[in-house]
């Protein structure tokens, strides 16, 4: 099993079962071979399953299906280590932010932000700060 192989029993399934909303917890139940592959090789660098990339991925119709988990509102906090992670695993792409040449950068740049905002979610003021100062390029341009 691989990537493209997720993406597509899962769109077949929700094409399938027409569920209104679906998460992780339906794909867990529903395919769970897909939600073993998932949980074993599609992580974020802190080590969670990265549902977005998966989402992402989808039939844009699907997508809009997603219901991911919302969590309490987070306490503060500040680690740029977190925020070094990202930005370095993603150092020869932050000129997408100023200028995308294609779909690609977009969706390069997509990747980043959400990756910031995923940490941003959790807390980390830092990451908040990064991610509007890249979005400004954005926005400026």
């Amino acid at each position: 099993m691989n990537f493209d192989t997720v993406v597509d029993t899962m769109n077949d399934l929700l094409a399938e079962k027409q569920p209104q909303i679906f998460n992780r917890a339906w794909v867990r139940e529903h395919v769970p071979r897909v939600y073993r592959f998932i949980q074993r090789e599609i992580r974020v660098e802190k080590g969670g399953i990265d549902w977005d990339r998966i989402t992402r991925a989808l039939n844009p119709r699907y997508q809009k299906r997603w219901f991911g988990s919302f969590r309490k509102k987070s306490k503060s906090y500040q680690n740029k280590t977190e925020v070094d992670i990202v930005l370095q695993k993603y150092s020869s792409k932050l000129h997408t932010f100023i200028v995308s040449e294609d779909k690609n950068d977009e969706y390069i740049r997509d990747v980043i932000s959400i990756a910031l905002v995923r940490l941003a979610q959790k807390g980390n003021i830092l990451a908040k700060q990064e991610l509007t100062k890249l979005l400004s390029f954005t926005i400026d341009d």
